[in-house]
């Protein structure tokens, strides 16, 4: 999830599109990078986002990242 972006009224318009669908969103914290202007959203926004979808009768899951993911993954690169 990005910060300032996914918890703009626009987008909290995704509970009522996904509603009939009976559809399942994985709310997943964005990975930053050197020089993105980009960054994650704080724990607390990402649990209010998942209210709104649970309020929508949708299934929300906060994804975590296993602690050390990123070194694991590029290890001996």
């Amino acid at each position: 999830m990005l910060d300032g972006i996914n918890a703009r009224p626009k987008t909290l318009a995704v509970g009522e599109m996904l509603g009939p669908l009976r559809a399942k969103v994985n709310l997943i914290f964005f990975n930053p990078f050197a020089d993105s202007p980009l960054r994650a959203s704080t724990r607390p926004a990402v649990e209010r986002f998942q209210a709104i979808l649970h309020r929508g009768n949708l299934t929300a899951t906060i994804r975590e990242k296993p602690p050390g993911w990123i070194s694991r993954r590029h290890a001996g690169s």
